[in-house]
């Protein structure tokens, strides 16, 4: 009867653990992406038959159902495939449950959408697709950033020689100096002598050298020369000096002539120049006597020839006076008149 007692009591407790494991298995019968439970429990390593198995189990990351005793060790279950993932230094993601993952972090992650000829730079927050700028040429099969062969002066000229462009968007190549003499420009280091000016350059660059001019009155007016009181420059001798000439002899002198018209009448005068003079201006004065009409002047012009200047009044309305008219003209030789 002991025995068969014993024997129920092992086959209860076999019976409890496979209960026990029966739902851990559950746990671990699949992997869950997120909320993976967590169980701690007491293993019993040795003592009384009872070796290898797990109670007190509680779902729990630290503590058991009940205190592990002697000859039993804490232990800590899961339905999960990790304990822990922490992203390094590059990466982002990570995680200490379920299924995590990790990713290449964007700063540390070249650009993907870099066109043929571009390379990428760090652009202060991320990296960024660049091209190559004027003079740089990038190689993207040999991942190299070089300068432009146009823009790029040759390394391999010797001594003496110089760097000569191709043309437009062409290499560099070395050429030997080109020698220049006075064909091509004046020559360095020449003077002309005291007195002497320089007149141009010959072929061979030597400058052609002249003594200064005179100039003297054939080429211009001469300075500091003048005509006498009463005389004007009427032109320039070939020797530069002025031309002087007196003025011309002009004779002028005053004709005078009155006349005396009633009311109703007309006055008139004609102012007659001697021989060789010219009637240039004339004028005339009026005097009244008693209540004449008003006069107004109709003549007072030259005669055609310029010889003698008319002079005519008449009253505008009747009066009881008389007018009279004085006239007088100025006569000179070689006077201008206009008709």
């Amino acid at each position: 009867m002991r025995y068969l007692l014993g024997g129920r009591v092992r086959w209860a407790a076999l019976a409890a653990v496979i209960v026990v494991f029966a739902s851990i298995g559950a746990a671990f019968a699949a992997y869950p992406d997120s909320n993976v439970a967590h169980y701690t429990g007491c293993l019993t390593t040795s003592g009384g038959g009872g070796g290898g198995q797990i109670n007190s189990v509680a779902i729990s990351d630290t503590t058991p159902k009940n205190s592990c005793g002697p000859n039993q060790v804490l232990v800590h279950l899961s339905g999960g495939d990790i304990t822990k993932v922490t992203a390094g230094t590059g990466l982002t993601g990570g995680g200490d449950n379920g299924a995590v993952s990790i990713g290449l972090d964007p700063a540390y992650s070249l650009p993907q959408s870099c066109s043929p000829g571009e390379f990428p730079d760090w652009g202060g927050q991320s990296w960024q697709c660049f091209a190559a700028g004027t003079g740089l040429s990038a190689d993207t099969n040999g991942k190299t950033l070089g300068i432009g062969a146009a823009y790029q002066l040759p390394q391999s000229c010797s001594e003496g020689q110089i760097a000569k462009s191709g043309g437009q968007n062409t290499a560099w190549s070395c050429a030997d100096e080109t020698s220049y003499s006075g064909s091509d420009f004046a020559l360095s280091n020449q003077s002309c002598g005291t007195g002497q000016f320089v007149k141009g350059i010959n072929t061979a660059g030597v400058a052609q050298c002249v003594t200064d001019r005179t100039y003297g009155g054939a080429d211009f007016a001469l300075s500091n020369k003048s005509c006498t009181t009463g005389e004007f420059v009427t032109g320039i001798s070939s020797s530069g000096l002025p031309v002087c000439s007196g003025l011309p002899a002009l004779k002028f002198m005053t004709v005078e002539s009155q006349d005396t018209c009633g009311p109703s009448e007309s006055c008139g005068v004609s102012l007659d120049c001697p021989s060789g003079l010219d009637a240039v201006v004339g004028g005339y004065e009026l005097s009244f006597t008693g209540t004449p009409g008003v006069p107004v002047a109709y003549i007072n012009e030259p005669s055609p020839g310029g010889h003698s200047w008319n002079i005519a009044v008449a009253a505008a309305t009747p009066g009881n006076g008389t007018i009279t008219l004085e006239g007088r003209a100025i006569c000179v030789r070689g006077g201008i008149i206009s008709n």
